[in-house]
């Protein structure tokens, strides 16, 4: 999924980094080839790399499809839009998809079910469009 973000702290290459989208803020791994510099404004693509745990979340209302952060962690919350037989699946989180392979602790994943979760990392490609 592409998108544009702000780095918020220089990072070099695998270094963990702050990332920010729109008012919220979170972690993001940094996988570009050269240091990137605190207030950089990167086309990236976005990587989810696991999932740490699943939120209890009733209603999109309560989490729109989006990710968000509370600046200490990231917070991905979205529409299955497809399941694939090895437990990975599309999320439509607004402004485009993610694939996110699940794990044993997952719940029961459908088509047009609402979930969210906090990742174990996410990691960042620039894009350089």
């Amino acid at each position: 999924m592409k998108m544009r973000i702000k780095i918020l702290e220089d990072a070099n290459p695998g270094e963990r980094t702050r990332a920010q989208f729109g008012t919220k803020t979170w972690p993001v791994v940094w996988r570009g080839k050269s240091t990137v510099q605190a207030s950089e404004d990167c086309d990236i693509e976005l990587d989810i790399d696991g999932v740490e745990s699943w939120l209890e979340c009733s209603q999109e209302a309560e989490y729109p499809n989006q990710v968000s952060g509370s600046g200490t962690e990231a917070i991905i919350c979205g529409s299955v839009s497809f399941v694939y037989d090895d437990d990975v699946f599309v999320l439509d989180i607004g402004i485009g998809s993610t694939l996110v392979e699940s794990d044993s602790s997952a719940p029961s994943i459908g088509i047009g079910q609402f979930v969210c979760f906090i990742p174990t990392s996410v990691s960042v490609y620039p894009t350089m469009v």
